[in-house]
């Protein structure tokens, strides 16, 4: 059985994706940090220049 293109050990692209998926768990998703920065950013008061 072949498990599918970067799936598999035999191809340099499943070890990126493996690296990825540890980073995303690891630290977080790209929502998550998306919703972090805009309460952040929400919370600040306006600079006018």
């Amino acid at each position: 059985m072949h498990g599918g293109i970067g799936m598999t050990a035999e191809h340099a692209i499943g070890q990126y994706v493996r690296r990825l998926l540890a980073i995303e768990h690891t630290f977080g998703s790209t929502d998550e940090h998306l919703i972090l920065l805009a309460a952040g950013i929400r919370d600040h008061d306006l600079i006018e220049l």
